[in-house]
């Protein structure tokens, strides 16, 4: 077989992966690196290094998710501005891991020690480790619609 003909067959089996690898990706799960030490000690407890887990997309929606289940959640600038929220995270687009902590109706105590009632289609998230975590204490309820696996 010629190299030419060889490099046209790679591009066909690449062309014909490539779709099932994006429906795969985008809908079924992947793997991802976890850093940071918020979810310290559950993930990445020796602080230096990053764990990786596989990110489920099949359990996406709200109504799958209890208290203690941990999310990925993706705030951007225009969710917060959309609903004139007054914080915002620091980086937008950024994937927050964390766990889930309370669900709507639920009331939670923050670290500011206010008492915040959780809104209709919202959840409270936290880091476990809440000294090194952006969390709902940082930015408020999540909206159901920011989360993105489980």
């Amino acid at each position: 077989m010629s190299t030419k003909a060889a490099l046209w067959r790679g591009v066909k089996i690449a062309l014909g992966i490539a779709p099932v690898a994006v429906l795969v990706f985008d809908n079924v799960g992947s793997i991802a690196a976890i850093k940071g030490r918020s979810m310290q000690p559950t993930f990445n407890a020796n602080g230096f290094s990053s764990d990786h887990v596989w990110v489920n997309k099949l359990g996406i929606g709200y109504h799958n998710h209890t208290r203690g289940d941990i999310v990925a959640v993706r705030l951007s600038f225009r969710y917060h501005n959309m609903l004139n929220l007054q914080r915002s995270p620091d980086e937008p687009n950024k994937l927050y891991v964390k766990r889930m902590i309370a669900l709507p109706g639920d009331r939670v105590r923050t670290l500011d020690s206010d008492v915040i009632q959780i809104p209709d289609g919202h959840c409270w998230i936290e880091g476990d480790n809440y000294r090194r975590s952006k969390d709902s204490n940082t930015f408020g309820p999540v909206c159901h619609f920011c989360i993105n696996v489980s």
